[in-house]
């Protein structure tokens, strides 16, 4: 079957999953080349951004689990909630301005581990007010 190249407009015969433009010998295949590569790249560097995030996420996930191991699962109206978060941000503030200023009275607080207890707690927030919606349906 053959398709149309959506770069160049020349009929193009699939191969596997690619495809080759017809017109790959002249000034308009090659064009058409170029920007199928700028795509690519553009989709390795989309997708090598989403490997990066999902382990993010991971790290995030895995402090959840963390928490819940040794808190056990909360369960907090808002108030109380936004409490915990507050003093999670505060570690993550204590945690920024000594890697800003290099002061080592706090060794111990590494800001990216306080971002993450900070972003487990409110992923926590929604996991409790996703249940409250279900419970209430």
């Amino acid at each position: 079957m053959i398709e149309t190249c959506p770069h160049c407009g020349a009929d193009q015969f699939p191969k596997s999953n690619l495809f080759v433009c017809q017109s790959i010998g002249d000034e308009k295949g090659r064009n058409c080349l170029e920007r199928q590569r700028d795509q690519l790249q553009a989709e390795v560097a989309r997708l090598t951004t989403i490997v990066d995030r999902l382990g993010r996420a991971e790290a995030i996930i895995c402090e959840r689990d963390r928490q819940d191991a040794k808190w056990r699962p909360q369960n907090h109206d808002l108030p109380t909630w936004l409490a915990i978060l507050m003093e999670e941000v505060g570690e993550l503030a204590a945690a920024c301005l000594c890697h800003r200023f290099g002061t080592d009275d706090h060794p111990e607080l590494d800001w990216r581990k306080e971002a993450i207890q900070v972003a487990a707690v409110a992923l926590s927030m929604t996991e409790q007010a996703a249940e409250a919606a279900k419970d209430n349906q």
